[in-house]
Parts: structure tokens; sequence; C-alpha cells
């Protein structure tokens, strides 16, 4: 299972770590990275199923799969220590064109069903899916997917917000 939250990098990143962070958002052409020691963590969600999370990342084009997102912006992913480190900045912008594509699903899955009730056989009578099941477990991934998105999506905007880093720890 895996967690989302908002924390400082001195949570989860030595000394050295961030020090390697810095230089590399320097190369990069980027800002630096705000440390503030005070600053609290904030758990925005536990126990998503891992799987969802990697569907969703499947779903986001242009984005990497990263374990920390920083509020400096800058192209790629960082490796630091055992860390994928990208921007929240560049997955804001990747969940923001996702999220158009999770509407338009869930527009088109509203019209399904209600289609699938005006339908009826040569008789007048109401034909019934027979995949009624899968037709649910589909709509209760989709739900789960625009949940997840949603997490992520206001923790990138907070981190963005707030200087503080998005952590996925799966």
């Amino acid at each position: 299972m895996a967690t989302i939250e908002l924390s400082p990098l001195t949570e989860h990143f030595e000394k050295k770590d961030i020090k390697a962070l810095q230089t590399q958002l320097a190369e990069a052409g980027s800002t630096a990275v705000e440390v503030d020691d005070d600053a609290e963590a904030v758990l925005l969600e536990r126990a998503i199923d891992e799987s969802l999370i990697a569907d969703l990342f499947d779903r986001l084009d242009g984005a990497e799969v990263c374990d920390v997102y920083v509020p400096p912006e800058f192209e790629g992913v960082l490796i630091v220590g055992s860390h994928r480190v990208g921007s929240a900045q560049g997955l804001l912008h990747a969940l923001d064109e996702l999220g158009e594509e999770l509407e338009a699903e869930e527009d088109d899955e509203e019209e399904e069903q209600e289609e699938e009730y005006d339908e009826e056989d040569e008789e007048g009578e109401l034909i019934e899916e027979v995949d009624e099941d899968e037709d649910e477990a589909l709509d209760l991934k989709n739900a789960q997917l625009r949940r997840v998105w949603r997490v992520l999506h206001t923790g990138a905007k907070t981190a963005l917000k707030k200087g503080t880093c998005l952590f996925i720890h799966q």
C-alpha cells in the first residue's frame, strides 16, 4: 500500500542528499529548494493500492514516476541517493491534462449508462446488459483513479503554494 504526504526534505533526506539535490537543481538551471526544518509533515492519503498509482502514472503523458516532487521547476528526473525527484510543477501540468481526460471518461460513462436503459429489443422490451459486474468493477476503478488523481493534484498544488515537497511512498 502507498501513502501520499507533504513534508520537508529533512524528514526523508540526509544532509548530504539535500546538498546533492541542491547541486543537481543548480546544474539543471533551476532554483534551490527551500529547506524548512520546522515544517510539519501532513499525510494526505494512506493505504492506496499501488496498482492505482501505477495506472494513474501510466496515463500521465510526459510525467516521470518519482517518489518525491519538489517546488522548483526543471525538466526530467533527478536521482538523489535512492530517491527519484521530479518537479511538482511538471506533475501538476500533467495532472491537469489527465484531469480533462478523466472528466471526459466520466461523462462518457454516464451517457453509456443512460443509453443502456433506452435500448429495446424487437418486441419493445428493454435489453439488460450481461456484463453488469464488469461495468461496475470498471466504474469503481475509474472512481478510485479520480480520487487518487484529486489527492495528487491537491498535493502538487499545495507543495507549490507552501514550498514543501510531495512524497509518494510505495
